[in-house]
Formats: structure tokens, C-alpha cells, sequence
């Protein structure tokens, strides 16, 4: 069976446009709340009449505005949980379960459907009780047998969970899933969850200001979101506006409100507005360590500038520009303002053998706008993929821990870098004040354009 949705709706905050079509499957709806996801299953339930469009389920339609056709939602059958449930105070459970019946169905006939819907739902003895004495589960179960009761076409599911405490969810996801594998038809599933839809759902489309922003295989979403409300929704918490450094450095982004350039290792597209960088993506990498190759700007000691080791052994040296560099083993060149090495720091990759002169070194990019991926030129020593790119040094800010995971601030730029507590010994775990040098994967880098 195949469902064909394609309308619109004005509402005072958005228009409501999104057209999409479903097998026999489940089709989850992610969005923030407010994005437009319940309005599209009430006007597929016949609950809101779309201002245009159509509605086609099966072979039957169930709206088109041009042939003037709205069913009412009894002709629809159609079920729709919605999030509070909607059960009747006054009726009992077995009369709940009733309610949702076509008319004219036998006594007998409704009396089994009851029946056998209360013990798919682990519901026997419960048939006389009402609402008020059952929890929240009890609740969820009663209207899910209403739903399955009346045999629908379309299962639409509106949060089933967001009424449920945590320690209640796991059980009835199993009962949901089971119920899932039972039913021969198409599931609509609203969340806001992104593990939630990843665990129901076989295609999930990302609503936005009442617009479908993209629609894809539940992985591929998670893998290569393209929007900036797919960022969001798919749980990216690192997210900053960028702009491409174009043909000189084609494979590099600007982050100004992280005070980054970073390289994102394939060639960026013109129009990229966005990076974004899951917060289990950031790696820790150990820091530079001390070397023994001479620096750039050490030659300079007749001309009084400073040269030296810092109190790590890092030989250090400064050029005629004022600016600082201190060495690790490998030769890599850190340059940055003042007299340390800090956040506003720039790679200068080179060896022993053909380390980048003092001229060089002044035709960088200004430590105004630090950098770990300078322009390209056609030698070798300045090439910016000569050096490992991407790792910066960060501040932690502030740690927050969970039962099983810790959340690290670092500073500057407020990035989130998340991992399990079992990851690393209890001696070495990251805590404020602590100076971390972070690796960004380019491979993990998602870039969009709006």
C-alpha cells in the first residue's frame, strides 16, 4: 500500500508544504516542536482540511481540493495517537477499547475484539477499570488496542513516549516494535529524538517551519545530514557559521565564532554556510612534544631577538614581526602572538632539513587570523598537508558528567567534546581549568548550506 501526501496550509506562523509518499514501512517525522510534524498527520487523519493538495491512500483519496474530495476521519480509518492518548474518563477500559469500532459491528463481534486486544496488550483483568486507576504504560497500552481495534490502514503516532517516566519506556518500545513487526501497513511516527526515530524507524523525514527539509534512510540521515535543521535535530551539538576560503585553499572553512580555519579534507562547496561536528567525533591528542630542532627566528639572535627553551624544553624563537614559534620533534612550527603558545595558534609544517625561512614565515597569514590551514603554494616545506590538521589547543571550561558519559566545554569557541567514562582512567579524566590539544576529524565534518 502505498500513501501519496502533497498539500499546503497557511498557518499565522508558517506555511505548512511538504509532500512525500510511504510504503509499507515506518516513515518517522523529526522536527523541533512547533515544526509543522502534527499538523501534517491531522490533516492526513481528515482532523485539518490543508488549504490545497492531495491525500491518497491505497487506491482510495482521501483528499484533493481541486475534485473538491474530504473524507470525514471516520471514512479515512486512520489511527491517530496523539501524545496525551484521549482516553474517556467516564467509559471503562473494555469500553475504550469499544469506542473505536466501526458502527453497526455485531455485540458478539465487538465483545471478542475487545477481548483479544486486551490480552495482545497484557491488559486481561483490566477490562472494567477506568483511566484514572491505570499508569501511564496501562494507559499507552489501552490506546494502542483502541487504535489496532479498528483495523486501520495507517498507524499514525504522534510522541508516544514524551508522557512516559524513563524507567517505563524500554519495556513498552518493545511492545511497540513487536506491534510494529505485526502490522501490514504504513506507520507514521512523530519524534523529536533522533535514537528514538533511529530505533523505529526505516525512513525518517526532518520537518522544518512546516517545510520537509529531507527524507532519507534513518542512517543516511544520521551519516550525511544536508541542512542546518538536520544538523540540529540529528543531535550535532558543535554547529557554527563558516565561509569557504575558496581556490586558494579549497579544501578549508573559516569559523570565525570559534576562531578557527579547519580543513574538512574534500573540496568545499561555494555556497557552504554551515559546519557541524558531533560531539563524540572530537578526539583528544597529545600535546607537542619537546624537540631539539633549531626554529625559525632563532637565526635572528644577532638582530636581539629572543630564542631559547620554554619550561617544557620546546625551543622557541621569535621573527622581526613579533611573532613566536616554538618546535615539536617532528619540526612542525607553532606560531602565535606574544610569548606562548595559545589557542590563537598557527601550524608552520617543516623539517630540519628545509624549515620555512623568516621571509616565508611573514608572508603567512596575520596571527590576527590564526590559522592551521594556510594558503597552498606549489613548495613542498609550506604545503598545510605536510602537518597533522586540525588539532588546536582548547581550555576545559566546565565538565558534566552523566551516569555514563562525560560532557567537556572547551574554550575557546564553547565546542562540546562528549565520550564514555569508562573511555579513560578516573586519574586522567579532562576536568576544568585543564589544557587539552583536540583533534577535529575532517572526515566528520558536515558542511551545508543553509
Amino acid at each position: 500500500m502505498t500513501v501519496s501526501v502533497n498539500i499546503r496550509k497557511a498557518f499565522r506562523e508558517f506555511t505548512l508544504d511538504v509532500a512525500f509518499s510511504a510504503e509499507t514501512e515506518t516513515l518517522g517525522f523529526l522536527g523541533a516542536s512547533g515544526s509543522g510534524k502534527s499538523l501534517t498527520l491531522r490533516c492526513i487523519a481528515g482532523l485539518e482540511k490543508p488549504d490545497e493538495g492531495r491525500i491518497v491512500v491505497g487506491e482510495r483519496v482521501f483528499f484533493d481540493s481541486e475534485k473538491g474530495i474530504n473524507l470525514t476521519p471516520q471514512e479515512r480509518k486512520t489511527a491517530l495517537l496523539f501524545q496525551s492518548y484521549l482516553l474517556f474518563p467516564n467509559l471503562t477500559v473494555a469500553a475504550n477499547i469499544r469506542a473505536g469500532l466501526p458502527r453497526g459491528i455485531g455485540k458478539q463481534r465487538a465483545h471478542d475484539i475487545v477481548s483479544d486486544q486486551l490480552a495482545r496488550f497484557g491488559l486481561k483483568g483490566f477490562g472494567h477499570r477506568y483511566p484514572a486507576s491505570l499508569s501511564g504504560g496501562q494507559q499507552q497500552r489501552v490506546a494502542l488496542a483502541r487504535m489496532l481495534a479498528a483495523e486501520p490502514q495507517i498507524l499514525m503516532l504522534d510522541e508516544p513516549f514524551s508522557a512516559l517516566d524513563a524507567h517505563l519506556k524500554s519495556g513498552l518500545e518493545q511492545d511497540l516494535l513487536d506491534l510494529f513487526d505485526e502490522f501490514d501497513g504504513t506507520i507514521l511516527y512523530i519524534s523529536h529524538d533522533i535514537d528514538e526515530a533511529f530505533r523505529f524507524c526505516d525512513r525518517v523525514a526532518i520537518i522544518d517551519e512546516g517545510r520537509l527539509q529531507q527524507l532519507g534512510a534513518a542512517a543516511e540521515i544520521l551519516a550525511r545530514p544536508a541542512t542546518l535543521a538536520t544538523l540540529k535535530v540529528s543531535g550535532v551539538k558543535n554547529i557554527t557559521p563558516v565561509h569557504p576560503l575558496g581556490p586558494e585553499s579549497p579544501t578549508c572553512v573559516r569559523a570565525e565564532e570559534w576562531g578557527l580555519t579547519l580543513e574538512c579534507g574534500r573540496p568545499v562547496p561555494s555556497d557552504t554556510a554551515w559546519l557541524g561536528v558531533r560531539a563524540t567525533y572530537l578526539e583528544k591528542c597529545a600535546p607537542p612534544t619537546p624537540g631539539d630542532l633549531p626554529v625559525a627566528g632563532m637565526e635572528h639572535n644577532k638582530s636581539g631577538h629572543r630564542d631559547g627553551s620554554d619550561t617544557e624544553g620546546r625551543l622557541f624563537g621569535s621573527d622581526t614581526e613579533g611573532r613566536f614559534f616554538c618546535s615539536d620533534t617532528e619540526g612542525r612550527f607553532f606560531c602565535v602572538p606574544g610569548n606562548k603558545v595559545s589557542s590563537q595558534a598557527m601550524v608552520f609544517p617543516g623539517t630540519q632539513k628545509n624549515r620555512p625561512s623568516v621571509s616565508e614565515q611573514k608572508n603567512r597569514p596575520s596571527v590576527s587570523e590564526p590559522s592551521l590551514c594556510p594558503p597552498r603554494t606549489d613548495e613542498p616545506s609550506l604545503c598545510p598537508l605536510s602537518c597533522p590538521a586540525n588539532v588546536f589547543p582548547f581550555t576545559v571550561r566546565r565538565v558534566i558528567d552523566s551516569r555514563f558519559e562525560r560532557t567537556v566545554i572547551l574554550e575557546p569557541g564553547g565546542l562540546i567534546w562528549r565520550f564514555p567514562l569508562k573511555q579513560m582512567p578516573a586519574a586522567s579524566l579532562p576536568k576544568a581549568g585543564d589544557l587539552l590539544h583536540i583533534f577535529i576529524p575532517p572526515e566528520h565534518i558536515y558542511l551545508v548550506a543553509s
